[in-house]
């Protein structure tokens, strides 16, 4: 049973973060959008490295500004905290 109000989000189809020269543009990262969130946010974060995130919220959706990531494939699914 989880203790915290925080809420998460999995994430999948992002690309790759890098230099031009080296990595592939994969395509997936940039806004991404839920609805039902009635609830207020102050922060969100990769759980995975703690980035900050930039997100806006509206009356009951979210859109969240999901950045690539730095390491492995394009088929990891990364997890957000809402809190």
């Amino acid at each position: 049973m989880a203790t915290d109000k925080a809420v998460y989000l999995f994430i999948h189809d992002l690309g790759t973060r890098g230099d031009a020269n080296v990595t592939l543009e994969v395509g997936g990262k940039g806004p991404r959008t839920f609805k039902g969130l009635p609830q207020k946010f102050n922060k969100a974060e990769w759980i995975d490295n703690g980035e900050a995130l930039k997100f806006q919220q509206e009356s009951d959706s979210l859109t969240v500004d999901c950045t690539g990531f730095p390491y492995g494939t394009n088929t990891v699914v990364r997890v957000i905290r809402l809190t």
